[in-house]
């Protein structure tokens, strides 16, 4: 599960400090989560609120449409901030239908969830 994620430290440096563009050559760890999402391969939940205001939605649909995985689900949540969007509505449910989602198409059946 993914939630409100950023796709690496160099984009961010865009959206948080625009100012600072112009160095982000000096960024040794660019936490390029973009380019790594592809290697994933096993089903994939995106929770994403919609009203986060430290890293842009757009970051983690980018995630989602980038992920390797051919399992994989996007949840917006309209009113999810950055550290609230467990909070939202429906937040634990979609979560439960993700999971009972995949072991349906597994076969395989929780255990005590």
């Amino acid at each position: 599960m993914v939630e409100n994620s950023f796709t690496s430290i160099t984009d961010m440096v865009d959206c948080v400090m625009p100012a600072l563009r112009y160095f982000k050559f000096l960024v040794t760890n660019p936490w390029n989560s973009l380019t790594k999402i592809s290697n994933i391969n096993v089903p994939t939940l995106f929770l994403s609120g919609a009203m986060d205001d430290l890293v842009p939605p757009w970051m983690m649909q980018k995630l989602y449409d980038a992920c390797g995985a051919k399992f994989k689900r996007f949840v917006s949540f309209p009113n999810g901030g950055h550290v609230n969007t467990h909070m939202c509505s429906n937040y634990y449910t979609k979560m439960r239908q993700f999971i009972d989602e995949v072991f349906e198409r597994t076969g395989d059946a929780p255990n005590n969830l």
